[in-house]
């Protein structure tokens, strides 16, 4: 009866000893979100590659990246910048070898003369592997920008048909450096006027700046200057008779 006993109470130590720690699991799985931005910060594609699965993918503001070599391409679009990131963990929760993690991003990236600002909310699903935390995927969703003034350029335009490939190709063009500049959600978008009446104008031209200063920046860009030259011809011809305007929050 007393070897029993004896056997009992080892028995119960071991799966005290054995049983996780769930608060400690959930402060390393923070630590490799906080160690992969550190990472992030220093432009360390190395170590950000040992902080993540083999598996990982993500889903950033609607952009899909099915693998990491997608999503550092992306990030090498801000060599050269200064970041800040600040972190809230929201939610933490571990469940054996998976963590699931909520949490408020507020990141500032300077590269002169550029800066852009993200407010995201973010989840990230982690898994363990050999006794480590790695990254498996996240899902980022973009808060609305407090310094976007609704800065817009706006052209009112009676555009031919056989005009309208040469300048949605001249527009993919721009929009792709716009985006390479680090202005993803600013460009050129061509709305068709709905026919009322005797409309003068059959296109809309917008452009989506959000402050004056970044459409400074982005219309004194020399690569962007030179995709206008080079296409001299087909933009005087869609401007001709334009109604060009210029908007902005009161």
């Amino acid at each position: 009866m007393k070897n029993l006993s004896l056997f009992i109470t080892i028995m119960l130590i071991l799966f005290g000893c054995s049983k996780p720690n769930i608060e400690a699991e959930k402060e390393k799985a923070e630590a490799t979100v906080k160690d992969f931005y550190s990472a992030a910060e220093k432009f360390d594609y190395a170590t950000m590659r040992t902080l993540c699965t083999q598996d990982f993918h993500a889903i950033e503001n609607g952009q899909t990246f099915k693998n990491l070599d997608e999503f550092l391409e992306m990030a090498k679009s801000l060599e050269g910048a200064t970041g800040q990131v600040n972190m809230d963990f929201v939610q933490t929760e571990v469940n054996k070898d998976v963590a699931f993690l909520i949490i408020k991003f507020d990141a500032v990236w300077t590269k002169e003369p550029s800066q852009f600002f993200f407010k995201t909310i973010e989840n990230y699903i982690l898994k363990k592997v050999e006794g480590k935390w790695l990254i498996k995927f996240w899902q980022s969703s973009y808060l609305p920008d407090e310094h976007d003034k609704k800065y817009r350029s706006i052209h009112f335009m009676k555009i031919p048909d056989n005009l309208l490939p040469d300048l949605d190709g001249i527009l993919k063009t721009l929009n792709e450096k716009i985006t390479s500049l680090g202005y993803p959600e600013c460009g050129y978008s061509l709305l068709k006027v709905i026919p009322e009446k005797d409309s003068k104008y059959n296109w809309i031209l917008e452009g989506n700046w959000k402050t004056a200063e970044i459409y400074k920046i982005i219309h004194e860009n020399k690569d962007i200057n030179e995709i206008f030259t080079q296409n001299t011809k087909v933009l005087e011809l869609v401007s001709k008779d334009q109604l060009y305007l210029k908007a902005i929050l009161p």
